[in-house]
């Protein structure tokens, strides 16, 4: 109503003045009432945001659990009951205040004994309007998260395996794998949960197929540039040159943070163009208000590096209108983009201007193009940039209600002939099928009667696997504050109850409606009545 009405937010107006246009039209042609079901100062709590922070999940190992929960009323609630269920089993409970109009935090710690999928659930001590007193979530638990790091040359990858798992006989929750840049062609990239390519001279085509099916289905690519990449090589396989942006700068130009999205562009392995090589010392980082997931972390931590990282050369990034959901993680002092990332399918790919170790060096002065290895804030982006990778897959298992599910099976070898036998296990226990399209890619299947909110599992994936899927409602139908009918459009006629509505002259037909039913069950038995007659009648003449 907020939206509807008169007192819609100067910044919904836009939205507001769409939907006056649409009112005043079918006033029109019919008659619009409003039965008047709100309560004064009416109460509610809701839990509204529950998350991981943590990006290594696997188990033996402590996970933090976070979830706020907000009241959306006039009086404090006290010693509200709030539970963690691991697969509708409850692990934990604690008891917590909520202020009125007020939010609280409440933090979990679970540690998974299994591997595999499984569905967490917090769940705060029920009121009035139940539906929102929950939500949940879908965590993938594994033994160890395995990241392939590919070299373009020796010591490429030197550093960046450190920062990933700086004691490798230690109990380290990453396992990085070096290989070559040759060994590509022969490596699974399925059998890894993330992929660094640490100055790679050039991809092809085959390459570039592989490392965009494996994003495509959840994996996440990251690549550091350096002094053997070709830069003609990738741009093959990146967006389009037109309507490029290049940062910002002292002089007021426009920030590189988010480029604006196309729905009829095509998604690009690379999510910039890689644009001429910059020989400017940088001395510091912007982290663009830390806006990003990446760099989130350091807000209020201005010590730890960030600001005061050592630049000497990086490639210029073209980040392109064309190519969806392009944002820029980072950029120079001088306002270029220096971290730009995009999803791609379910997966995410991030594009770091610079290279990863101190093997990339000027051929002129001997220098380094950067020491940033050394710095403090490396190791730190380096795990944000993995955290960030790998939770593509993540979002893609947790939805609002209404929103469809999909996904795309391309082993199919497990099976003889014909398309995967399919079907949804809703939560309300009830199955249903899938929708299924034959695509180049694979089997693309796709289910949109989201209606309940819970724990969806699909079930007849190949080798009997079963995911699952976390639909939660949508919380800015929590607050249950009663707008003034003022406040509402003129077109509405607003009534205290339904009966006074019925009783209204301009929409007198809502109580003729009322004897429907009566007249339908009359018709249904006289057409019983007469073929019953007609039977008989029949038999006589007979």
């Amino acid at each position: 109503w907020g939206v509807l009405g008169k007192s819609g937010q100067p910044t919904q107006r836009k939205k507001a003045n769409e939907l006056d246009a649409v009112i005043a039209s079918i006033a029109k042609r019919a008659s619009l009432a409003v039965i008047d079901l709100g309560q004064k100062n009416a109460a509610n709590l809701a839990v509204t945001r529950f998350s991981t922070s943590n990006s290594a999940i696997t188990t033996e190992r402590d996970i933090g659990f976070d979830a706020t929960l907000h009241n959306f009323g006039p009086d404090a609630r006290r010693q509200c009951r709030v539970e963690l269920l691991v697969d509708d089993a409850p692990v934990g409970e604690q008891s917590v205040d909520v202020p009125a109009g007020g939010d609280t935090s409440v933090h979990f710690v679970q540690r998974f004994a299994a591997a595999g999928s499984h569905a967490v659930t917090v769940r705060a001590s029920g009121d009035r309007l139940d539906i929102d007193n929950s939500r949940s979530l879908v965590v993938l638990v594994r033994k160890e998260l395995r990241v392939l790091c590919i070299a373009g040359r020796q010591g490429a990858a030197k550093y960046l395996t450190a920062a990933l798992n700086p004691i490798p006989a230690g109990t380290s929750p990453i396992s990085a794998v070096t290989i070559t840049d040759g060994d590509l062609a022969d490596t699974q990239l399925a059998s890894f949960d993330c992929v660094f390519l640490c100055n790679v001279a050039q991809l092809t085509a085959n390459e570039a197929e592989r490392l965009k099916r494996y994003a495509e289905a959840g994996g996440g690519v990251v690549f550091f540039l350096g002094d053997r990449v070709v830069p003609d090589s990738y741009n093959t396989f990146a967006p389009s040159p037109n309507s490029t942006i290049r940062g910002h700068g002292p002089n007021g130009d426009p920030r590189p943070d988010i480029a604006s999205r196309s729905n009829d562009a095509d998604e690009t392995l690379l999510p910039a163009r890689i644009g001429p090589l910059v020989a400017e010392r940088q001395f510091g980082l912007d982290p663009l208000d830390y806006r990003h997931p990446i760099v989130a972390p350091f807000r209020g931590r201005e010590r730890a590096g960030l600001l005061t990282t050592p630049v000497s050369r990086y490639y210029r990034l073209d980040v392109s209108h064309a190519r969806q959901g392009v944002e820029v993680a980072l950029a120079t002092r001088s306002g270029d983009p220096f971290i730009v990332t995009a999803s791609l399918g379910r997966g995410r790919i991030a594009l770091v201007a610079t290279a990863a170790s101190l093997s990339s060096v000027d051929p002129a002065s001997g220098e380094p193009w950067t020491t940033w290895p050394t710095w403090p804030s490396y190791l730190p982006v380096v795990r944000e940039l993995l955290s960030y990778a790998d939770s593509g897959q993540r979002e893609h298992w947790e939805q609002l209600v209404g929103t469809p599910l999909w996904g795309v099976i391309r082993d199919l070898s497990s099976r003889r002939t014909g398309s995967p036998d399919l079907k949804i296990v809703r939560p309300d226990g009830r199955e249903a099928p899938v929708a299924l399209q034959s695509t180049p890619a694979g089997w693309e299947w796709n289910y949109a009667d989201t209606d309940v909110r819970g724990i969806y599992s699909l079930r007849g994936l190949p080798n009997e696997n079963t995911s699952q899927f976390a639909v939660n409602v949508d919380t800015t139908e929590s607050d249950l504050t009663k707008i003034d009918r003022r406040d509402l459009l003129s077109e509405f006629q607003v009534h205290s109850n339904a009966y006074a509505t019925a009783s209204s002259n301009h929409i007198a037909t809502m109580s003729q409606s009322a004897w429907s039913p009566s007249i339908l069950w009359a018709a249904l038995a006289l057409l019983f009545t007469e073929s019953f007659m007609a039977w008989q009648f029949g038999r006589g003449a007979v």
